[in-house]
């Protein structure tokens, strides 16, 4: 058995990459601050410094996945390989709430142990095993359908 940190380098980085989300191309975020606040999506500092005021409400996603425009097309909530990945939809949800909130757009959720992954479009479609991770051309395309459809 792995860890989850573990689980994330070894594989869900690796079937990110392969998906083509990575941090140097600027469509993904690892450890992701989310306040319930109007305050911005960041990247965690190394000190926690700046997360005093919003001690209470401060939340971390594992991953947040980026469109074209630079705003969330997908939240990634991961578990370790001794669990289920379906015990992160919960926190997963609650983090695409706090996402649309911050920008109007509700994110999509994607959830893995590094060898199963799920796919939730929340209000339309429960959680779904899926192959891999999408790609932002993917995502972007079901949040096209998405609007149009309602």
């Amino acid at each position: 058995m792995s860890t989850e940190a573990e689980i994330r380098q070894e594989n869900i980085d690796k079937q990110l990459a392969e998906a083509g989300w990575s941090r140097g191309q600027g469509n993904l975020v690892t450890e992701a601050f989310l306040s319930g606040t109007n305050k911005q999506i960041r990247e965690r500092s190394s000190d926690d410094s700046y997360l005093a005021e919003a001690e209470n409400s401060r939340a971390f996603a594992d991953y947040v996945l980026l469109g074209k425009d630079g705003k969330p097309l997908a939240v990634l909530e991961a578990k370790s390989d001794s669990r289920s990945p379906l015990e992160g939809e919960r926190q997963a949800i609650e983090y695409a709430e706090r996402i649309s909130q911050q920008t109007g757009k509700l994110p999509f959720i994607f959830l893995s142990n590094g060898d199963e992954t799920y796919f939730i479009d929340k209000g339309r479609y429960p959680a779904r095993r899926v192959n891999g991770f999408f790609t932002s051309e993917d995502l972007e395309r079901l949040e096209l359908l998405r609007q149009y459809s309602q």
